[in-house]
């Protein structure tokens, strides 16, 4: 009787630990756990740049594009064996423009860098900029109502350093023109002003004026701080990840001088934030900061967050790509 008992038991034991592994497996391929369900109405198409690599050494940059809701990276095809595609930006429903890196061979340094459109109806690609050795024309901006772009000029590395070492240039059919010194400039949705990081903050400007307001103070600002600006162009992101904060930035504009409140901080050690369409959320290349257990900046991941609450999710990991060069371009409600 107590031998009937126990193979009882036993049984009713194997068969509830295989339910419950059954009821995980499910979970887990279904996609239906926690990770993958926390922001469910995440839709539209991310677009940013990375960089493989491996022991074998680091692989081309490519500019690739994520597609929600199923979260995969795929790769853009490099136009040729000798240029690199970066920042790819959407100009309109039809075109993008981005940075386009001259770069001889996989272990070699790039020449220089321009700016270039492609046409997704004619299959056309088409350069606003030449091609200057050592000039390195990063960080494109469309402006639709100007039909020209606005981008950051490095003279010293392919990689932007001080914002008062960078310059901002702006060119159009006519040609390219300088117009001040800082890093990152990108439009506000009338096409005419535009936000740029300098040396001590953020500063609203217009093409048409020489006029400029500091809208957040800064000090000793670097090439690491990275900002976006909501499709409506009230809001503004701005990553921190040395101070592990992303400030969420409301933009008043009016007859009074322009200026920015504070709304929401989220903590997080991040690069590059980009607003969904709709500005609901905010994606950016998050990684956990140096500690006592560990010394290096590790756990590079893509990662989401809400605007509204601050939550997040980790959309993919990026352990496998090098890390300054994790760049988010663009989020757009259509592939």
């Amino acid at each position: 009787m107590w031998h009937g008992l126990y193979e009882y038991k036993k049984t009713l034991f194997a068969v509830t630990v295989a339910v419950l592994l059954g009821g995980l497996f499910y979970w887990f391929q279904s996609g239906e756990h926690a990770l993958r369900s926390k922001f469910p109405d995440l839709s539209g198409t991310l677009y940013l740049s990375l960089q493989q690599q491996s022991s074998e050494g680091n692989g081309r940059m490519s500019a690739a594009f994520l597609n929600f809701p199923n979260r995969n990276i795929l790769f853009l095809a490099d136009p040729d064996g000798s240029s690199v595609i970066k920042h790819p930006r959407f100009a309109n429903d039809t075109s993008i423009v981005f940075t386009m890196f001259m770069i001889p061979s996989a272990t070699s340094t790039a020449l220089g860098a321009r700016i270039g459109t492609y046409n997704f109806n004619t299959k056309k690609t088409s350069y606003l900029t030449n091609l200057s050795e050592n000039v390195y024309r990063i960080n494109p901006s469309w402006s639709p109502s100007l039909q020209g772009v606005i981008f950051t000029v490095s003279t010293t590395t392919p990689q932007p350093q001080k914002p008062s070492v960078s310059e901002i240039h702006f060119a159009d059919a006519k040609g390219e023109r300088f117009l001040t010194n800082g890093l990152y400039p990108q439009f506000l949705p009338d096409g005419k002003h535009y936000v740029a990081l300098k040396d001590d903050g953020l500063y609203l400007m217009s093409i048409d004026s020489d006029v400029s307001q500091n809208i957040f103070a800064g000090k000793n600002i670097s090439s690491n701080r990275t900002f976006d600006i909501s499709s409506d162009g009230s809001q503004i992101a701005l990553a921190s990840p040395d101070k592990g904060k992303i400030f969420i930035l409301t933009l008043h504009q009016g007859t009074a001088a322009a200026s920015t409140t504070v709304s929401k901080v989220i903590s997080a050690h991040a690069l590059w934030p980009i607003f969904s369409p709709d500005s609901r959320y905010i994606a950016a290349a998050e990684a956990d900061w140096p500690s006592f257990f560990n010394r290096t900046i590790h756990n590079h991941r893509l990662s989401v967050f809400s605007v509204e609450t601050g939550d997040s999710e980790t959309i993919a990991k990026l352990d496998g790509f090098r890390k300054d060069n994790i760049i988010l371009s663009d989020w757009i409600s259509k592939k």
